[in-house]
């Protein structure tokens, strides 16, 4: 769990991309670059958004025009 200025308090509309290239996976919060980390461990598989609260559950999220693209190397 990372605090971002990019994040809007509960509820406001986020919007969320995760960019994932090889073992290297990189978050976008609003379209602003939040973080990147790298997990060799997993080589395919299937995506399963999910929403956790650490601080005051129980947490609610509605994920919405969920898509998935093919894409070149990620940017920076």
């Amino acid at each position: 769990w990372t605090s971002s200025a990019a994040i809007r308090p509960a509820g406001e509309v986020n919007h969320v991309r995760l960019v994932a290239f090889g073992d290297t996976f990189i978050l976008y919060v609003n379209d602003q670059y939040v973080d990147e980390f790298k997990d060799t461990s997993l080589s395919s598989g299937d995506i399963a958004p999910v929403v956790t609260a650490y601080d005051n559950p129980p947490a609610r999220a509605i994920f919405d025009n969920f898509a998935v693209w093919g894409v070149g190397p990620p940017p920076k």
